[in-house]
């Protein structure tokens, strides 16, 4: 039996650029109260693929979760109750682990011609219902 009660692995994708410091400090949410997770790297960047279509990610395993921390069932993948996952609980997916991310699609399901290009977004901040957005614990205490 695994670390947490539904067995398995547990998968976070992260934003490349955040990655080395999610590593150092830990995950910590900012507008949620619970940490998302997936059961497999799959479901991880289709998750976050969802929120940030352009945005590189990086997939970190959960080893382990703290003392008193639960997970509960959500869509395809689950929730950690807290708001912070410490730094030792969690590791790169390595190169050999790591699936391919999937194919960025436009609406229509086909993938996108040559010449035509994807449209220029503002990055900066999230887009649309997903406000996903990562706080670091040094970022919160500057």
């Amino acid at each position: 039996m695994s670390f947490w009660e539904g067995g398995g692995s547990l998968v976070i994708a992260v934003p490349q650029d955040l990655a080395q410091q999610v590593l150092a400090d830990g995950y910590h949410c900012s507008r949620r109260r619970r940490v998302p997770a997936s059961r497999n790297q799959e479901s991880a960047l289709r998750a976050y693929r969802r929120c940030q279509p352009y945005r590189p990610a990086v997939l970190l395993e959960v080893l382990s979760l703290p003392a008193g921390v639960g997970s509960v069932p959500h869509k395809d993948g689950i929730k950690l109750s807290t708001s912070h996952l410490p730094a030792y609980c969690l590791a790169r997916v390595s190169l050999d682990q790591a699936v391919a991310a999937p194919p960025i699609f436009p609406a229509s399901g086909q993938p996108h011609s040559e010449g035509l290009q994807a449209p220029a977004l503002n990055l900066s901040r999230p887009h649309g219902p997903c406000l996903m957005r990562l706080s670091l614990g040094s970022a919160q205490q500057a």
